[in-house]
């Protein structure tokens, strides 16, 4: 019989991949349209005349790509939540013990402030460890002695990383009144794309593989995970 939560889980990582790319690709339009603001306000600082027009063109670029990187941000999140509370949910029901955070967190740890920057990836740690292939049938804390891999801390690094950096870019941005000043926080924008965007696809690659690991177990072991009850009407 297959397992259902595995196959439940097969069908959102898809979701998440195809959001997760689209949020890659915005960060490679925000990293352009970063560079060729910065190139125009480098020109304006030269004294060309015709800069200071392009450079409102340029602005304007980016603010509608900053906006399209928002939205994909937003949908994004939304899809990867419900991927990571499917994946979470497997491994309780595989019977895995000794958790570190509550149900709930699978959802909550993403959304209160603080909690968020260190909730989501001990759990990541965990699904990833309690779905090793050489992890017994019942998992119970078989997980704990079992190695992460370097994917997933640097996959995290990286989203914090890209997140401090571009509200860094954000806020000198809002504050620049001279294309100097402008040029330095445009570069900081690029890099807050680039780490956005290399953690965009590490984390495609995360999903992929925890993915795969717990459909390869449901297979071999053929754990079969029941629906969750109908409540009845009264």
């Amino acid at each position: 019989m297959p397992d259902r939560g595995a196959t439940a889980l097969l069908q959102r990582s898809k979701w998440a991949v195809g959001a997760l790319a689209g949020s890659a690709f915005a960060a490679a339009l925000g990293l352009m349209m970063a560079l060729r603001e910065s190139s125009v306000a480098s020109e304006a600082l030269s004294g060309d005349a015709s800069a200071p027009s392009r450079l409102l063109s340029a602005e304007d670029a980016r603010v509608q790509v900053a906006r399209l990187q928002l939205v994909l941000m937003i949908v994004t999140a939304v899809v990867f939540i419900m991927w990571f509370r499917r994946a979470e949910r497997n491994i309780r029901n595989w019977d895995a013990r000794g958790l570190p955070f509550d149900d709930w967190w699978n959802v909550g740890g993403w959304l209160i402030p603080v909690a968020n920057l260190f909730v989501p990836i001990r759990m990541t740690a965990v699904i990833w460890r309690a779905t090793d292939a050489s992890v017994s049938p019942e998992i119970g804390e078989e997980w704990k002695t079992k190695s992460l891999s370097p994917l997933v801390p640097l996959w995290w690094a990286t989203w914090i990383g890209g997140t401090v950096v571009f509200l860094m870019a954000s806020n000198q941005i809002g504050a620049a009144d001279d294309p100097e000043t402008l040029r330095s926080a445009l570069g900081l924008s690029a890099v807050s794309n680039v780490l956005v965007l290399a953690a965009a696809v590490l984390a495609i690659m995360v999903v992929r593989t925890i993915t795969v690991r717990q459909a390869t177990r449901a297979e071999f072991y053929r754990v079969a995970i029941p629906d969750p009850p109908v409540a009845r009407a009264i």
